[in-house]
């Protein structure tokens, strides 16, 4: 393997074997981009899957925008706790992004048309709408269904009309519909039941949906006839 000056970028697949020898102390970050992790990347911008990354060298010199993330890079992970997660997860995402479209060929495409199978509609939906009372992660209801965040936000909102989170609070706000017609429910009772993060807020979102408050409906509603 040939010498590789300061800043210079070398390609490795890990699916084959892969030695140097080093005669002189070196000074290098390895960046470990799976599999998984580029056909996401593939799918969000709409490109076909990458079939290979590669440089035109062995050591690639001259890539000016992973000599800028390099020394960030470098910070982040020798002090690590100190950034926040949403700032590494972008800085990473850059990282990849950027050696997907230069070494891999990534070209952002259109956005596939389709939406989601029935099967995925129901899934996500019921994952959806058992979890009323907490936020559910974005993540795991799109893992279950075998996609990416961003392309399941999309597809459920293209299957569905909403998106997750506004299917989520429609379902928040039948709950409390149902749970408005016992007289005897407290309304903060119920906005804590139906995930709401206080009363006010429960008060608000049900306004916004129904065009009055949960207890003046509760007050149109006829009670409930004693057995």
């Amino acid at each position: 393997m040939p010498a590789a000056a300061a800043g210079s970028l070398g390609i490795r697949d890990l699916r084959r074997e892969t030695a140097a020898v080093l005669a002189n102390p070196v000074d290098s970050l390895h960046v470990h981009l799976p599999r998984a992790a580029l056909d996401d990347l593939a799918e969000d911008a709409g490109a076909p899957p990458i079939d290979e990354l590669g440089a035109e060298q062995v050591w690639q010199p001259g890539d000016a925008t992973m000599q800028r993330l390099h020394p960030i890079l470098v910070d982040v992970l020798d002090k690590p706790g100190r950034a926040s997660k949403p700032f590494v997860d972008h800085l990473v995402l850059a990282v990849a992004t950027h050696i997907a479209a230069t070494y891999g060929g990534m070209r952002a495409g259109s956005i596939r048309r389709g939406g989601l199978a029935p099967w995925q509609v129901k899934r996500a939906r019921e994952m959806l709408a058992a979890n009323l009372a907490k936020e559910v992660s974005l993540l795991e209801v799109a893992e279950a269904c075998g996609l990416s965040p961003s392309y399941f936000s999309r597809a459920f909102r293209k299957a569905t009309g909403e998106t997750p989170h506004a299917w989520l609070q429609s379902c928040r706000i039948e709950r409390a519909r149902d749970l408005l017609r016992d007289p005897d429910q407290p309304l903060a009772e119920i906005a804590l039941r139906c995930g709401f993060a206080d009363q006010s807020h429960f008060t608000r979102m049900f306004r916004r949906a129904t065009g009055m408050g949960p207890g003046a409906w509760r007050r149109l509603r006829p009670r409930p006839i004693s057995q």
